[in-house]
């Protein structure tokens, strides 16, 4: 009965153990690893190679070649077309390969796609590098993060979680700074690419020696869905569908709105500079919070945050309240995510963990490249604010589905709780 009552709170998004605080932590709850700290230094420098090119280099990129707004957006989107059909297949290789190999494999394919950027002077070829460079962050994204939770302590989940989301954080705050500083400096665009290519070799050559994770490798067994996607891990990811839609937005038209704003150049590297400063003290706080208190109690808050985030910056029309509004957005996100991955791990088994991995991620793709179509469309036909508008709204739509969700969880919890008891003589 207790393993009934611990999976039953783990489903309903309560914490799946506490520890006492007097209670000393033992070699087996240890976060910080050798093999914790490699994969977080892969996560970090992988990410930050990614967004040297993601922000704000991409769409002056595109703007100059000559695209739309809404060329902008395709090119932001695109990325997202082979990530999300790559996840499923991925998500098998990681449980049946291995999760060191497959990072190896994601960390190739960013070396490689990095200088291409130099070279794709059209928009159709930028769009058909992006889609190649989506599939390797595919391939990259699901096996660091399998890697990860599969060394996490299960009382310590998502406070290991957290603090290994503050990699990517941390590349997300200083890679657009960086990439704005080159650019102010007048090193060219294409010059940024290269960079972000040597930046790239970083995540192999720390994994090269790394050994591989705890997990027990499943031999493949035919092609079905539940070989390609979790069903557990679908309610997760939907409400994580509805927080990266935000991002989505923001990451792909921040800088051009910013600039339609007269707030600078460099205001959209203050944006994500504020989003990280306020995104690392949260990671540190809201994973804990999760673990001792539950899944719930990160997941609300984090999302009322998102869409006040949005709201701000529909509104923006100064430097200071755009700071105030990435404040809120790395809080927000600092909170939401962490508990929904934990959530995930919590529903789903170890020999499934890669696919419930690539399912979770697959809606953070989905979210991310439907809002940044979606959004390039709307800016062009209605304007910026009616387009942040509609992504503050996201949010709160997820908020409204996870409300529904717990109580079904609730429900099937007591249910299930009432059974055992029955059966007990």
């Amino acid at each position: 009965m207790p393993i009934r009552r611990r999976s039953a709170a783990a489903a309903a998004g309560v914490a799946p153990g506490t520890r006492s605080s007097g209670e000393v932590t033992s070699p087996s709850e240890r976060i910080l690893t050798r093999d914790f700290i490699s994969v977080w230094t892969a996560s970090l420098a992988g990410f930050f190679s990614f967004y040297l090119i993601q922000q704000p280099t991409l769409p002056l990129y595109v703007q100059h070649l000559g695209g739309s707004t809404a060329e902008i957006g395709w090119v932001g989107g695109a990325f997202s077309i082979t990530t999300i059909l790559a996840r499923p297949f991925v998500g098998r290789a990681v449980d049946s390969v291995g999760r060191r190999v497959v990072i190896l494999a994601g960390g190739i394919v960013f070396v490689l796609c990095a200088p291409l950027y130099a070279v794709a002077s059209t928009i159709p070829l930028l769009l058909l590098l992006r889609m190649v460079h989506g599939a390797g962050m595919a391939i990259f994204t699901t096996g660091t993060t399998t890697y990860a939770t599969d060394l996490a302590p299960d009382l310590r989940r998502a406070e290991a979680i957290s603090y290994y989301g503050i990699a990517s954080n941390l590349a997300l705050g200083v890679g657009p700074l960086a990439a704005s500083v080159l650019l102010a400096a007048h090193v060219s665009l294409r010059a940024v690419f290269f960079i972000a290519a040597a930046v790239a070799l970083v995540p192999v050559a720390v994994m090269l020696p790394a050994g591989e994770s705890p997990h027990r490798r499943v031999r493949p067994n035919g092609w079905t869905v539940d070989t390609l996607f979790n069903r557990r891990a679908l309610a997760p990811a939907a409400l994580l569908f509805s927080a990266s839609y935000t991002y989505g937005a923001l990451v792909t038209f921040i800088a051009v709105s910013t600039l339609r704003a007269h707030l600078g150049k460099e205001a959209v590297a203050w944006f994500w500079l504020a989003y990280a400063c306020a995104l690392v003290p949260v990671r540190l706080i809201g994973g804990r919070v999760a673990d001792k208190r539950s899944r719930t109690a990160s997941i609300v808050p984090g999302l009322l945050m998102l869409s006040a985030s949005m709201a701000m910056v529909a509104a923006v029309h100064g430097l200071t309240l755009l700071i105030l509004s990435a404040v809120l957005y790395g809080g927000g996100f600092a909170l939401v995510y962490p508990a929904l991955l934990a959530l995930t791990v919590d529903r789903v088994g170890v020999t499934a963990r890669g696919t419930a991995m690539a399912t979770f991620s697959l809606s953070l793709d989905a979210g991310t490249g439907i809002g940044a179509v979606i959004s390039g469309m709307l800016a062009q036909a209605v304007g910026f604010t009616p387009m942040y508008s509609l992504a503050a709204a996201a949010p709160l739509a997820g908020l409204a589905g996870f409300a529904v969700l717990l109580r079904r969880w609730r429900r099937a919890s007591a249910t299930e709780l009432a059974d055992a008891e029955d059966a007990a003589p």
